[in-house]
């Protein structure tokens, strides 16, 4: 700016053109201040505020300085992100896997527990019941064909039945067939007919010895 001042001022000089003193002085007061207030601004300016200057300027070009602290941190935390994402990626995995349901393992289990069919053994026939020979109830003292009758219609059909029969229901059967069969004695005759089914038809024939009419006797010699 002082350059330019001079030049401006040595061209009005130099020029035919007349110039006024007083402006003349003015300009000459206006250069002479412009010259003094940049010198003492250049003088003033420090070299450590040139180095705080050029401090400035270098943390803008290369950015905030990082301390240790904060680089582990942040490598930390990249370490925890990692292992989340593994984490992740594992359970999609699982996730992803067929699962076996419990209706198909049940369905195994009751295919594979069913019993072969068994085949059934053929069942015997039952040999066709023998028929029963009724037996001669007249053999036995006391009994005549009218007495078997009654006896047989009354379920006996065998000595041995009569053998096993109760007196009881025997004279049962006589009352039932009217007042005459109550004069018969059937007391001796499940004795005889135990003989008779048994075969010892001696013996029978001794006992029969000793009754009458069904009924025992006192045999005086």
């Amino acid at each position: 700016m002082v350059t330019a001042h001079s030049i401006s001022l040595s061209i009005a000089l130099q020029s035919d053109i007349a110039v006024d003193p007083i402006l003349l002085i003015i300009f000459l007061i206006i250069a002479v201040l412009f010259i003094i207030i940049f010198f003492s601004w250049w003088f003033g300016v420090s070299d450590e505020d040139l180095d705080e200057v050029k401090e400035e300027d270098s943390r803008q070009v290369s950015g905030p300085a990082v301390s240790e602290e904060e680089t582990v941190a942040y490598a930390e935390a990249e370490e925890d992100a990692l292992a989340t994402r593994s984490a992740l990626l594992a359970e999609e995995v699982v996730a992803a896997e067929p699962v076996v349901t419990e209706t198909a393992v049940v369905e195994a289990v009751e295919e594979a527990s069913e019993p072969e069919p068994v085949v059934e053994a053929p069942v015997a026939e039952e040999p066709e019941p023998v028929p029963v020979v009724p037996d001669d109830f007249k053999k036995i003292e006391g009994i005549g064909p009218k007495i078997d009758e009654l006896l047989k219609a009354g379920g006996f059909q065998t000595y041995a039945q009569l053998a096993e029969a109760d007196v009881a229901r025997i004279e049962k059967i006589l009352d039932d067939a009217g007042p005459h069969y109550k004069l018969a004695h059937p007391a001796s005759w499940p004795t005889q007919a135990k003989l008779a089914a048994a075969g010892d038809w001696d013996a029978l024939e001794a006992l029969q010895d000793k009754l009458h009419g069904g009924r025992h006797v006192d045999i005086k010699d």
